[in-house]
């Protein structure tokens, strides 16, 4: 499943395995996230059906430098996305992202993240430029974590809300609509017709 609708997945379907892999084969089976994924997946069975030389050939045809295996990730790491090589950031922004529904302190955050305090935390994120500290903020990481469960999923507002640590929908309602400029309302209606 597409890394983008899995969180929604996972909140409407919660007794489903979803797996975050590039594909999937399972005898006659087989599914795939989409995008680029589609390729990884006919390269793969061009390999198995002649070789993985003809894999190669196509591959390199399509200048695809990389075929990847079902469980190559699909998000870029947590460093390219938050725009910071900072290991103590990098550590952060992968907890925050893995603690969404109930948000940690700061502190806890750092203690996890390796960094001796959080004023330490405090001061390698204010030494990052603003487009990083934009997209590596928890508040951030909700927010878009929000918008995608708003857009791909069933859940109402006030449930958004809950499932990515806001404690009222207000306050989300609010911070939704500083960060992305609508109220969650319109993102869904927008989603809904996506």
């Amino acid at each position: 499943m597409h890394w983008e609708t899995i969180n929604a997945f996972r909140e409407r379907y919660p007794a489903v395995e979803v797996r975050d892999t590039l594909y999937e084969i399972d005898g006659s089976i087989v599914t795939c996230s989409g995008g680029t994924a589609t390729f990884d997946l006919i390269l793969h069975a061009l390999a198995r059906r002649h070789s993985a030389q003809v894999a190669g050939s196509v591959s390199e045809q399509f200048l695809h430098s990389e075929i990847r295996a079902p469980e190559a990730r699909q998000r870029l790491p947590a460093d390219r996305r938050a725009g910071t090589w900072a290991p103590e950031l990098v550590r952060a922004v992968d907890i925050m992202e893995t603690n969404v529904e109930t948000p940690l302190s700061l502190a806890q955050v750092a203690r996890s993240g390796r960094a001796s305090d959080s004023g330490v935390m405090a001061r390698l994120f204010v030494a990052q430029p603003s487009a990083v500290r934009r997209n590596a903020t928890y508040a951030g990481i909700r927010l878009e974590r929000a918008r995608g469960l708003l857009r791909h999923g069933n859940l109402t507002v006030g449930e958004v809300a809950l499932a990515t640590g806001f404690a009222s929908p207000a306050h989300f309602a609010r911070a939704y609509k500083a960060r992305h400029g609508c109220r969650p309302s319109a993102d869904r209606a927008a989603g809904v017709q996506d």
